[in-house]
């Protein structure tokens, strides 16, 4: 896990049974946390994104009138929720993992 700062929001510092785990700020881990336990707006098929080839970024229309963005790194790392940047508002992509995994080894030959 990589400490993002894109949220501040302080739930709890990290426990003891993970001590491997290495954030340099507990309200990023709060902000981890947050994510896990949150209620999402809506759970939305890959196939239903815009994709930008040229940042590999895929975008989904936000009702506060911003976007839902998640990258294909992120997919590719199994990461399943995009983020708006002007609201609080998360959504779950639903995709399966194997066609990233398959495309990446398309890419290295």
């Amino acid at each position: 896990l990589v400490c993002s700062c894109w949220c501040h929001c302080i739930c709890a510092p990290p426990p003891p049974f993970l001590p491997s785990l290495s954030l340099s700020c507990f309200s990023c881990w709060g902000a981890i946390l947050c994510v896990r336990m949150s209620v999402f707006h809506d759970e939305v098929e890959i196939e239903d994104f815009d994709y930008d080839e040229e940042t590999e970024t895929y975008t989904y229309p936000c009702p506060c009138g911003d976007i839902f963005s998640i990258t294909k790194d992120e997919l590719m790392d199994g990461e399943d929720v995009a983020r708006c940047p002007s609201c609080s508002l998360l959504i779950r992509v639903i995709y399966d993992i194997e066609d990233f995994e398959e495309e990446d080894e398309e890419d290295e030959e």
